[in-house]
């Protein structure tokens, strides 16, 4: 049981951890805001989809955020990804997510 908890909690900080750096990866020439502390809308914007369709637990939505080549540094893909947000929605089937940009930087055109 304890491990369940612990393989469920460390799933969720990863995916949660995904679904914030999609919106990065895939939309990297969104335009920066003048206010330099304002986060960008068009960054907000996106993120707001992948929360409302994370919390939808609409995987189809979900995975369009990601290419068909996305892999992330330990290996994940986005056919695993896949498999692993079913099967964590499975489970937990009133979980909501709602992001909250703590910082940000523009790295060139991207927003990192």
């Amino acid at each position: 049981m304890k491990f369940q908890k612990f393989s469920t909690t460390l799933l969720s900080s990863l995916l949660l951890g995904l679904i914030v750096s999609s919106g990065i990866v895939l939309f990297p020439k969104l335009t920066l805001a003048q206010e330099r502390d304002k986060t960008p809308d068009e960054l907000t914007d996106i993120l707001k989809k992948i929360d409302r369709a994370a919390s939808r637990q609409d995987l189809e939505d979900v995975m369009d955020f990601y290419s068909n080549d996305f892999t992330n540094s330990d290996g994940l893909n986005r056919e695993n990804l896949s498999e692993a947000l079913s099967k964590f929605w499975q489970l937990y089937q009133s979980v909501k997510y709602r992001t909250e940009v703590k910082s940000w930087e523009t790295d060139g055109d991207a927003i990192v």
